[in-house]
């Protein structure tokens, strides 16, 4: 069943940090990662419940999924029962190169199957691998710049695309761009560049605002529709889409007052929340998708709990990202809007309950399970709470296609 299901996505992204496809992670459960005693039975239960339990393009947006591929499922070429355009491997790090696997590993390449080579080290036996692989990933926090640098040059005269993983600063993503790396994983797309004395410029700044004032205790159908008006590129954007097919409205629509009445102040509040983090065009249109996806899975779970207000669990998920964003640390951008003080709390010392399904959003969002609290609930709620997140946001992004 979906809801027994327990996985997350990790994007990778290329130079232009656009998402090219992602490595699905799975485990048990939020409790019971340490079942799994070996990577065949783990990544058996990735193909079985990410790959067939979920409906494939909802799950990674039409981009291809990496799986884990130990030993034995690369000689009993599991990844034969799914679309090469689909579905690729990733070789894992004690793999040995014998007679058997690399013949497994050839036909599976000959197939049309991208395989990567994961935690690639030089001076390792895992040269064999190299004809036959598509990506090779380096850890570049287990090697020093001299050793990345000697990575670098070896693995270039072999023609494979390159990938940096654990890549978690700006510095580190100019660095592994400079050597000559074409794919990145890790949250260097989801923290702030640190940057001393940056200033977030007058009008990003003053969408932020709006952001904040629509997410406020004191919002109304007259205050939304007011701030929104008073800009004028959001004003346009926001009624160009809403006189688009996509909304389906059986209406045209003439003026922001007319849209929150019809629609509500919650549907506009989304909508125009999309349009102001994707003003944001300078960083990842991957960040936004995180954005939405915590915001709607808070939601989600608040929901599910019976919680007051779960819009307000919206906004804290919503927010949590503004750091990225802004290049600015958390604290500085939410201490000067006008935030309820537990939304505040939520946000930059992940406090009250509202921190605490923050928490879960992110740790699921990562794969982090050792880190997902304890709220109270089913894990499957958990689960089912990130996949209807993944789907509304692909949803609602394909609004503004």
């Amino acid at each position: 069943m979906l809801i027994d299901t327990y996985f997350a996505r990790q994007p990778i992204l290329d130079r232009r940090r656009r998402v090219r496809a992602y490595e699905v992670l799975y485990r048990a459960g939020p409790a019971t990662e340490a079942r799994f005693t070996d990577g065949a039975e783990a990544t058996a239960q990735v193909l079985a419940g990410a790959f067939v339990d979920v409906e494939l393009p909802d799950l990674l947006a039409g981009l291809p999924g990496w799986v884990n591929l130990p030993r034995d499922l690369i000689v009993e070429r599991a990844l034969l029962a799914f679309p090469p355009d689909r579905v690729g491997g990733e070789i894992l790090e004690d793999v040995e190169a014998d007679p058997e696997v690399l013949a497994a590993v050839k036909e599976l390449r000959d197939l049309g199957y991208q395989l990567a080579l994961d935690d690639y080290r030089p001076g390792h036996d895992r040269d064999a691998f190299l004809p036959f692989v598509d990506v090779v990933k380096v850890d570049i926090m287990g090697l020093t710049p001299h050793e990345l640098r000697q990575a670098v040059r070896k693995l270039r005269a072999s023609g494979v695309t390159l990938l940096a993983e654990k890549v978690e600063t700006q510095d580190e993503f100019e660095l592994c761009e400079a050597l000559g790396f074409e794919l990145f994983q890790g949250y260097f797309f989801a923290r702030p560049e640190l940057v001393a004395g940056r200033r977030l410029d007058a009008g990003r700044s003053q969408l932020v605002a709006l952001l904040a004032e629509l997410h406020s205790e004191k919002a109304t159908v007259e205050r939304i529709a007011r701030q929104i008006e008073t800009h004028a590129t959001v004003s346009y954007q926001l009624l160009r889409i809403l006189n688009s097919a996509s909304v389906g409205l059986t209406r045209q629509i003439s003026s922001i007052r007319e849209a929150v009445v019809m629609l509500g102040t919650r549907r506009i509040v989304e909508l125009v929340s999309v349009l102001v983090l994707a003003a944001f065009d300078h960083k990842p249109r991957e960040l936004l998708s995180i954005g939405l996806t915590r915001a709607r899975m808070c939601e989600l779970l608040a929901t599910r709990m019976g919680k007051p207000d779960p819009a307000s669990y919206f906004t804290v998920g919503i927010f949590s990202v503004l750091d990225a964003l802004t290049d600015q640390p958390l604290r500085d951008v939410v201490r000067t809007l006008p935030l309820a003080d537990d939304v505040q709390a939520a946000l930059v010392e992940r406090q009250g309950h509202k921190g605490q399904v923050l928490d879960a959003a992110i740790a699921y969002e990562r794969a982090a399970w050792a880190n997902l609290p304890d709220l109270g609930v089913e894990p499957k709620a958990i689960a089912m709470s990130y996949i209807d997140a993944l789907d509304w946001t692909e949803n609602t992004l394909g609004s503004f296609a």
